[in-house]
């Protein structure tokens, strides 16, 4: 459960990991067997960053002029992220799909 602020960070988090994932690749850091990870990396990032926009774009402010506390759809997303955690952590995950669900 997170509110519009929070939902901004998460948008300026996503734009910094992926100019360091694209900094990388321009500067050829990673092994041709390593691009398969950054390619889902990048793919996750994106999908975190359109979701939370989405997010960002529903929050209108109320007539009494008090700030909602949670954004609307933010269960859905957040228990989206949290399946996906395990296999954001390196060498986790990766290589055994499968276990996207399991507590790591």
């Amino acid at each position: 459960m997170q509110g519009p602020l929070a939902t901004w960070v998460v948008v300026g988090m996503c734009d910094l990991q992926l100019l360091h994932l694209l900094l990388g690749w321009e500067l050829e850091l990673y092994a041709a067997s390593e691009y398969c990870l950054v390619y889902w990396y990048i793919q996750h990032l994106l999908g975190v960053k359109r979701t939370s926009l989405r997010l960002l774009h529903q929050v209108q402010a109320p007539a009494d002029g008090k700030l909602p506390m949670q954004l609307p759809g933010a269960a859905a997303c957040m228990a989206w992220t949290r399946a996906c955690t395990p296999a954001l952590r390196w060498g986790t995950g990766m290589s055994r799909p499968h276990a996207l669900g399991r507590a790591w």
